[in-house]
C-alpha cells in the first residue's frame, strides 16, 4: 500500500468522524490527525516491513495534504521522535516524553480554548 493510499484511508475516517454525533452535545468531535514518523534502519524486522521504510518517507506529506483539505489539526510525530536504531520502529522513553510534550501542546493550543 502507497503513502497515498493509506493517507486516502484516513480521509475516509475523517469524514466518518465529521458525520458523526460521538462528540459534545451530539456534534462531530474536533480532530487531532497524528502523522508516523519515517521508519528507520530495519534490523531485526527487515522481513517483515520489507520496503515500508521507503514508503514511510512520504506518508507525512501525503497525510497533511488530507488534513489540510479538510481542515484537521495535524502533529507530523517525525518532526519531534526518532525511530529506534535498534529496530527502526519503537521508539524509547525518551521519544516517548517527547512526543506526549508535542501532542500535548497541540492540543492545548487547538482544543483547550
Amino acid at each position: 500500500m502507497s503513502a497515498a493510499e493509506v493517507a486516502q484511508g484516513i480521509k475516509s475516517l475523517i469524514r466518518v468522524v465529521r458525520n458523526s454525533a460521538a462528540g459534545r452535545q451530539g456534534k462531530a468531535p474536533k480532530l487531532l490527525v497524528v502523522a508516523p514518523p519515517p521508519i528507520g534502519k530495519l534490523n531485526l524486522l527487515a522481513g517483515i516491513y520489507g520496503d515500508a521504510p521507503l514508503k514511510s518517507k512520504d506518508l507525512s506529506h501525503q497525510i497533511n495534504m488530507i488534513t489540510q483539505l479538510l481542515s484537521c489539526q495535524f502533529v507530523d510525530a517525525g518532526e519531534v521522535v526518532t525511530s529506534s536504531t535498534i529496530d527502526g520502529v519503537h521508539w524509547d522513553a525518551e521519544q516517548h516524553r517527547r512526543f506526549a510534550e508535542a501532542v500535548y501542546q497541540r492540543i492545548k493550543i487547538d482544543f483547550l480554548k
